[in-house]
């Protein structure tokens, strides 16, 4: 069986998407032995793969590969994929080529129609054109949530046929087996891509009450994540405050200290499909404060502390978690659970053609 795969997100620093992209493929060598998968980006991709079984092709050309991710796969990916003779198509951002192969879409979150103005403009395009289209005409659906394949139905009206939910790096990990603490202060951690969705303005801005109240003298609060895009948080405006650090994009080999060691996790998210960044934390069984949504409750698990994405109440939130006990580690899953997900559906999908 020869398996094609939206491979964008696999470029360049991992995000979310390409984490748990990378993650159930890499699974996905084992489950599916004889399975050969080709990997279409527009850029190379630098990861290692396990066998010999994976090829990356590359789009060599100069104009076509300047588009926008979204368009490219729309206008040029299938064009690169008719020449291979796919038996399936893995569409791991969503949005499905023109190609005549079975097609497996992954929803990660219904961000286009619950805050359309967090969206890049031509994401927002993109997904308002194409997306409704493209799930319904799918052969597999497959959700990232339970909460994001309650909305798909409730929204789209496309019932997702199995849920892949994200595992954590790190899960069953003890974190006194990890390096030493990062930091010599308490601190209190964020781990977001900057845009406007993530809402970072309203963490600055709580943090920034609390300290002035003098409620938490010792604690700093650790930003991590790549630059994004948007409008530059006014609180990151000027010089920074002493208790303020920023790191960029951290590489996975030193999140599980960044993880493990603080006193809380915070996702203040307007929307979020999932909650990576909670579930990774939940599973050290560190603290975590998030958005009182469907999502991030299930990312989190039982021990949260769900609150409004409102400054007032983001404070409360990192009040009431400090004066929590420790919780115990919690984990919903792990990334052989989703790659398994993945396995099934494409030997589902290559029975023949599925109807959704």
């Amino acid at each position: 069986m020869r398996i094609g795969v939206d491979a964008r997100y696999l470029t360049g620093n991992l995000t979310g998407t390409g984490r748990y992209v990378r993650e159930i493929l890499l699974c996905l060598n084992d489950l599916l032995p004889d399975v050969e998968w080709l990997l279409y980006t527009r850029r190379p991709i630098t990861l290692d793969w396990p066998s010999d079984r994976w090829r990356i092709v590359v789009d060599q050309h100069p104009l076509w590969r300047l588009l926008p991710g979204l368009v490219w796969v729309k206008l040029r990916l299938g064009a690169l994929a008719k020449r291979d003779r796919l038996d399936a198509f893995w569409a791991a951002g969503t949005l499905t080529p023109s190609l005549e192969a079975r097609m497996v879409a992954t929803v990660y979150d219904l961000n286009h129609v619950l805050v359309p103005e967090t969206m890049r403009m031509i994401s927002r395009y993109a997904f308002h054109r194409w997306f409704t289209a493209d799930v319904r005409a799918a052969s597999r659906v497959i959700a990232i949530s339970k909460g994001t394949a309650t909305r798909l139905r409730e929204l789209i009206g496309r019932s997702a046929d199995g849920v892949a939910l994200p595992g954590s790096r790190w899960s069953g990990m003890n974190a006194k087996g990890l390096e030493e603490r990062p930091f010599d202060e308490p601190y209190v951690l964020s781990v977001a891509t900057r845009e406007p969705r993530k809402n970072l303005g309203s963490l600055i801005a709580a943090f920034a009450a609390l300290k002035a109240r003098g409620l938490i003298p010792r604690h700093m609060l650790i930003l991590v994540g790549d630059s994004g895009w948007g409008k530059k948080l006014e609180a990151l405006q000027g010089d920074r405050p002493a208790w303020l650090r920023e790191l960029g994009y951290v590489p996975d080999h030193g999140m599980a200290a960044l993880f493990a060691h603080a006193d809380i996790l915070v996702q203040p998210s307007h929307y979020e499909g999932f909650g990576m960044p909670a579930a990774e934390a939940a599973s050290f069984g560190t603290r975590v404060v998030a958005t009182d949504i469907p999502e991030l409750r299930e990312a989190a698990g039982p021990f949260g502390v769900f609150t409004r994405p409102d400054p007032e109440s983001v404070a409360q939130g990192i009040l009431d978690a400090l004066a929590m006990p420790d919780p115990m580690p919690f984990s919903g899953g792990s990334w052989r659970d989703a790659a398994e997900v993945m396995a099934e559906t494409f030997k589902q999908v290559s029975q023949g053609p599925v109807l959704p």
